[in-house]
């Protein structure tokens, strides 16, 4: 094709047109990678808690489910660490109406505990 239309057109208008649709190639493939990478963001605050970075319910099920289904394929034994997280508690401090006990957010604990298990824990094959 590039050869018909180096035959075709005078030289100044093949590299003109040669270079232009190199641009248009060029810009149209970083467009798809942006709208890939929004896309991939997207799914991952959808899917995730922003706080603790742990799957929401419908996406804990799913996996559950999936692993249930393998565990009974496959006739393993298996194991559900559930951890519990609660708010901390704050009062007043003896002085008057300030509040104590905030030296960290409620969920600090848990975005640790959410970094560090899949580091420790083996993914099942």
């Amino acid at each position: 094709m590039a050869v018909v239309s180096f035959m075709q057109f005078p030289e100044a208008d093949f590299w003109r047109i040669t270079f232009s649709l190199g641009l248009t190639c060029l810009f149209a493939m970083i467009f798809a990678w942006l709208v890939g990478k929004l896309q991939q963001e997207l799914t991952r605050l959808a899917t995730t808690d922003p706080l603790t970075g742990c799957l929401n319910r419908s996406q804990l099920a799913d996996i559950l489910n999936g692993q249930i289904q393998m565990r009974e394929r496959y006739e393993r034994v298996s194991s559900l660490v559930l951890p519990e997280t609660r708010q901390r508690q704050y009062g007043r401090s003896e002085q008057g109406g300030d509040l104590v006990g905030m030296a960290e957010p409620a969920g600090a604990g848990c975005m640790v505990i959410t970094g560090y298990w899949p580091q420790r824990l083996r993914k099942s094959r």
